[in-house]
């Protein structure tokens, strides 16, 4: 409408300027003047107000239609002469027949590791995140899913989140003749050297009802050897232990033979994987005047904890006795990280020992130590004796000072006032020490007192008979609290700083993730680092560099693509120069290939979760199709008039034109 009133306006006042003209011309010439000027007018006009054109249609949105062919590698596993993509192909050449007419938008996507993926391995939640990302979910009506129902997700959610139907074909064919598969292992990520370690494994025997032989091998190597009955069961559950010798990342697989049997697919045969093989355990070393409840009670915590290797050496007369065996203390704090001290009165240490142990701490060793001070400690320890010799009994109350460190921080209100009254005595805590725990008395005396001691921690109990908590309640709140202790104390500056894979063998084409925690002198989570990761292959040889991404309380990143062999990673913070490392295997084995048959339950739960079907061959022959009806969209189209070059060329020619006419004419 605008563009209407410029031009008359235009028009207007380019016949009332031309009117009368002197020399008086023709007409026909006095119109073409009047239409040049009206032209520049409404040209000008058009700069001046900066109108927009809209053009406005209705187009008519079909119906999108998506049908996902999966063409991963177990679509291709052969049986009774026929890979799956031939048996489920009826599945699609109905769907195309259907749904292939002019009225729907049928688009029709391979699939494995998301649209047009690596065929190692099958991740649906991939493609419905690349599938939303290309069409959106508004037109999408209908998912046709072609497969065999083996994915690598770790969870489906995302197809409830889309809220889209989702069809599935179950062609009611066992693809399986006899064949045996090691399903699934499970063992811890580490174990100690020559120690038992349990694996264990989960078997199953479809079609056959005889005997196999299971093995465990490492690098070429039988480590054990059993034979499996499945007369009566077609699945077993068994434990293999074995005793590690070496240390580091130890490659084995578990594998199952039957001479008897020939297969169609023996890929199922065997399940590899790692473990970590530490040489030993943490060691703690405690040390008392004399045999004690506390000493009794600590050394069981301990114990109950598989973490720690605990010892016992009584101190008299400057000679530590380990039942009839004389020890010496530097023979003791060999690989030691924690030192327990427990003095009912009469524990002290002699030069040569003190030395031996402020070394211990300057190396950063933990030392944690319970009841009286002795004289010529008061420098390591962070509380100083008062003139009051005696012993006293009191209730504990935790500071909020301790609420920093979580190990004070899991017990709570409750927790505490079940610990009975300990035996206290008199100390006063130095300025740099932290109280973590009093006294409920007048004087408030500082019970729990921690500090550094260089590069080792130190925490001082200012009393005896703690172990009356674990009597009293019959909980494990006192094993917990004493295990959270020696951990803390016993835990060494770079172990605030680890890294670690997920797990430590992975099949080709598996996501591998690794972790970072980190935490500060208190043990609470740092969250503002830029910790960068190098990945090595087995030549040494970079592979990737990255950084890596904060998530809640640690470090994620994720590495796809990998092929089959040894890999090793260290982990930098930019910031603070903390550097982690490990390792981790990717497996030859391809996951895809031990994927046979039809996996029925997944498909059918896909199905009712997202409000689909599942249809067989007889159903199949009866489908028609659902009427989805076209959506009508308005689209418009916004034309910025004013923006156009040749609205400025033009107005250049026609003003030039009629300068030229009238100078040509006598107007000038």
């Amino acid at each position: 409408m605008i563009f209407i009133l410029i031009l008359i306006i235009s028009f207007v006042i380019g016949l009332l300027f031309y009117r009368k003209t002197v020399p008086e011309i023709d007409s026909l010439s006095k119109l073409l003047l009047v239409v040049l000027r009206s032209i520049s007018l409404a040209i000008v006009l058009l700069l001046l107000l900066n109108p927009i054109l809209y053009l406005v249609r209705i187009e008519s949105v079909k119906p999108l239609i998506i049908l996902l062919k999966d063409r991963s590698a177990s679509m291709e596993l052969m049986a009774k002469d026929e890979p799956k993509t031939e048996i489920i192909s009826p599945f699609e050449d109905k769907i195309h027949k259907l749904y292939g007419s002019r009225h729907y938008n049928l688009q029709e996507y391979d699939f494995a590791d998301g649209i047009d993926g690596d065929t190692g391995i099958t991740n649906l939640t991939k493609t419905m995140e690349e599938l939303i990302k290309k069409h959106g979910s508004r037109d999408l009506k209908q998912i046709f899913l072609s497969s065999d129902g083996w994915f690598k997700d770790t969870d489906l959610s995302i197809l409830d989140e889309i809220n889209v139907p989702v069809t599935c074909y179950d062609p009611q064919i066992n693809l399986i003749n006899a064949d045996l598969e090691i399903s699934n292992i499970s063992h811890n990520k580490s174990t100690y050297k020559d120690e038992i370690t349990p694996v264990i494994i989960d078997i199953y025997a479809e079609g056959y009802r005889g005997s196999a032989e299971l093995l465990m091998v490492s690098e070429g190597k039988i480590l054990k050897k059993e034979s499996v009955d499945f007369k009566n069961s077609g699945f077993q559950q068994l434990v293999l232990e074995h005793e590690f010798e070496g240390s580091g990342l130890i490659p084995f697989s578990i594998e199952i033979k039957a001479d008897s049997l020939v297969e169609n697919n023996n890929h199922n045969n065997n399940y590899p994987s790692a473990i970590q093989v530490l040489d030993s355990r943490l060691k703690a070393i405690v040390i008392s005047d004399k045999l004690n409840w506390d000493t009794r009670f600590i050394l069981s915590s301990l114990k109950d904890d598989n973490r720690w290797e605990s010892i016992s050496l009584v101190k008299d007369n400057a000679i530590f006795l380990k039942g009839r065996e004389i020890v010496t203390l530097s023979s003791q704090l060999e690989n030691t990280v924690l030192m327990i001290l427990i003095n009912g009165g009469n524990l002290t240490l002699d030069n040569a020992e003190l030395g031996m142990l402020t070394q211990y701490l300057q190396n950063g060793g933990g030392l944690c130590f319970f009841g009286k001070i002795p004289e010529n400690m008061t420098q390591i320890l962070p509380a100083k004796p008062t003139i009051i010799k005696d012993r006293f009994d009191g209730v504990l109350q935790f500071t909020s000072k301790s609420l920093e460190y979580n190990t004070f921080s899991l017990i709570d209100k409750q927790i505490q006032d079940n610990i009975p009254p300990v035996s206290y005595y008199y100390v006063t805590p130095r300025l740099e020490a932290q109280v973590l725990a009093i006294i409920n008395n007048e004087q408030q005396t500082p019970a729990v007192i921690f500090s550094h001691y260089e590069q080792g921690k130190v925490l001082y109990f200012s009393f005896l008979h703690l172990w009356k908590w674990q009597l009293w309640t019959g909980e494990n709140h006192y094993r917990e609290f004493i295990s959270n202790i020696c951990q803390w104390i016993g835990q060494r500056n770079s172990e605030r700083f680890y890294a670690f894979p997920e797990r430590n063998s992975y099949f080709a084409g598996e996501t591998v993730r690794i972790y970072l925690k980190a935490y500060d002198e208190k043990l609470i989570p740092v969250s503002d680092l830029n910790a960068r990761i190098k990945l090595f292959d087995q030549t040494g040889k970079m592979a990737t560099e990255k950084y890596m991404i904060s998530e809640v309380d640690d470090y994620l990143t994720e590495l796809s693509g990998l092929e089959a062999g040894d890999y090793s990673f260290s982990i930098i913070d930019d910031q603070t120069g903390q550097e982690a490392s490990g390792e981790f295997i990717v497996s030859a084995a391809n996951p895809e290939s031990r994927d046979q048959g039809f996996n029925l339950s997944i498909l059918s739960y896909i199905s009712e979760l997202t409000g689909g079907k599942i249809y067989d061959p007889q159903e199949l022959e009866s489908m028609i199709s659902e009427d989805f009806t076209p959506r009508e969209e308005e689209l418009k189209t916004e034309i910025p008039i004013y923006k156009k070059w040749y609205l400025i060329a033009i107005f250049i020619i026609v003003f030039s034109l009629e300068l030229y006419l009238r100078k040509r004419w006598g107007l000038l």
